[in-house]
């Protein structure tokens, strides 16, 4: 399935920090000239469909030795009606927590919790000790009776191991509902070991989804370093990374457990149905998310996916489709644990294997591939008198760049190769082969025939300027932008003894006189100077060894 690719912005003058819905901006002065940069995606492969695996390359990623998050809970592993599973729970009255098909924000099932008057009714998860908390689910309210303006607990982080509604830390959020949406406050980290933070927010409307997430990072004692942020729907409702927590050792304390929609406060009627589905937990801001819209702020939805191993420059990830239907496009996002993200996303298309384009011109071959397919290019035949040269473009993942027909290994990225053309000259090998039409500056074996009868190899004669070693029958010729001939020369051991029986007299003769005048000679014997021409100075080389031998006394 093809997908367009879309290149991440670059990072302007101004810093830019994007912690979910919050675009924080400092300048450089303000920074002492550091520019946090974003991560960039380069490439992904793989498959994008749910449960599926895709792998996501690029560069500022940073490093997250525990890749996979502390909790991801869909609700799919349950049945409708059961307790829920994983999760401890607690009631006052009534019900556990549920598994329900009655409100769903993704897949076949969510978890509920049944309010009626006020009791708790929580699902809570100890164990862990973070001194860094992350959390995003998805939550459905319902009133269906009871008293306005009463308290609502949606869900909490608190220090202790044992009590799930308090502690200090604490890090959570309480509302005030009307008859048709919840106005909710945030209890945030304190400023102190006995002041609570709250921060009032906007409406949780009842009878639709939202989108709920939840940050706190405890401070260094006695350092401005510790943060805290709550965002509904993408939007900041509060952020702070510029405080101190605790000011005393014996006050400082971790995170050790989670708690979802657990308290209905005030005697507040009810039945109140709350609905909770994609619960991720995790010890930092770093995550991947898909959106529905090219730019981090665009979106309107983002679903979370759940990484298995993340490096600075590479992160495998399992698909989570939630509320994404097959064929739609989205685009992918990287956050770091500092909260920066590619503000332009990478385009994805759901439901299939991810393809990138090979784009061959002058050739055939191209077409869409998976990454790693190694594929087959040819270029198209050249013009009357012109030659295949060479491949140009993306040449790293081709396999011989100055082979007509070669081939192509994919990248996570799309391909385009050239096929290059030169004019063709001539190369002429007389008494010998590697005659033909060649580029300039090609380097061109030649050989020489082998030696008549009675006769070794002498030398190559013609244009030899382009002759690796004139004296050696196999050797190379550097083509010039020019037709090119060059011939072998041979002669015999004994000079004038052209005809090869050992003794300079009448047959050598002979061969020079049948010969006359030849050029070139059709006879190479006849011309023992070499020259191209049967005449005087052949007759001359055997004459003035007429009578020699090569025998014994020769």
């Amino acid at each position: 399935m093809r997908t367009t690719r879309q290149a991440s912005a670059s990072i302007p003058r101004l810093a830019i920090v994007f912690r979910s819905g919050l675009i924080a901006t400092a300048t450089l002065a303000l920074l002492g000239g550091h520019c946090p940069a974003a991560p960039t995606i380069s490439g992904v492969s793989g498959q994008v469909g749910q449960g599926e695996l895709f792998t996501i390359t690029g560069d500022g990623f940073g490093s997250e030795p525990n890749a996979a998050p502390y909790r991801f809970d869909d609700f799919e592993h349950g049945t409708a009606g059961n307790d829920l599973t994983w999760w401890g729970l607690s009631k006052s009255s009534g019900d556990y927590p549920k598994f329900t098909t009655a409100q769903v924000y993704s897949g076949n099932l969510a978890a509920k919790a049944n309010f009626d008057g006020q009791y708790n009714c929580t699902a809570y998860k100890t164990g862990f000790d973070f001194d860094e908390a992350y959390i995003s689910y998805w939550v459905y309210w319902l009133k269906l009776s009871g008293d306005a303006s009463r308290n609502i607990k949606l869900a909490r982080f608190v220090s202790h191991t044992t009590d799930y509604k308090s502690g200090t830390p604490s890090l959570g959020y309480t509302g005030f509902y009307t008859s048709s949406s919840i106005w909710y406050a945030f209890n945030g980290l304190p400023d102190g070991p006995d002041n609570d933070v709250q921060v009032w927010g906007g409406y949780v409307t009842a009878g639709t989804w939202h989108r709920i997430e939840m940050y706190g990072k405890i401070s260094t004692l006695n350092q401005d370093d510790g943060a805290r942020g709550w965002w509904l729907d993408l939007n900041e409702v509060d952020y702070d990374n510029a405080f101190a927590t605790y000011t005393s050792s014996t006050d400082r304390d971790s995170y050790r457990c989670i708690t979802m929609p657990f308290y209905v406060a005030h005697d507040a009627g009810g039945p109140h149905y709350i609905y909770y589905d994609d619960v991720f937990v995790n010890n930092t801001f770093a995550r991947v998310e898909i959106g529905n819209a090219a730019t981090w702020s665009g979106c309107t939805v983002r679903e979370i996916q759940l990484p298995t191993s993340w490096s600075n420059t590479s992160i495998a990830v399992t698909t989570n489709q939630a509320k994404f239907s097959n064929g739609q496009q989205v685009w992918l996002y990287v956050v770091d644990r500092d909260g920066n993200v590619n503000q332009s996303g990478y385009p994805l298309t759901i439901g299939g294997t991810i393809t990138y384009d090979l784009t061959v011109t002058n050739g055939t071959g191209g077409g869409e591939y998976e990454a790693g397919s190694v594929v087959s290019i040819s270029a198209n035949p050249p013009d009357t008198g012109k030659l295949f040269s060479r491949w140009i473009g993306d040449t790293s993942y081709v396999t011989h760049t100055y082979a007509a027909d070669t081939t192509v290994t994919m990248p996570t990225a799309d391909v385009s190769v050239t096929a290059t053309y030169g004019w063709g000259y001539q190369l002429t090998v007389n008494s010998g082969s590697g005659s033909g039409l060649y580029l300039y500056a090609a380097v061109v074996p030649i050989q020489a025939d082998p030696a008549p009868t009675g006769m070794v190899f002498d030398q190559w004669i013609g244009d030899t300027a382009g002759v690796a070693d004139v004296h050696e029958p196999e050797t190379t010729i550097s083509m010039s932008s020019s037709a090119v001939e060059v011939t072998a020369a041979y002669e015999s051991p004994l000079p004038g003894d052209l005809d090869g029986s050992g003794l300079v007299g009448q047959g050598d003769l002979d061969i020079v006189l049948d010969n006359w005048g030849d050029c070139p000679p059709a006879d190479p014997r006849s011309d023992p100077s070499g020259d191209g021409f049967v005449g005087q100075g052949d007759l001359d080389i055997v004459l003035g060894h007429w009578g020699e031998s090569a025998g014994p006394g020769g």
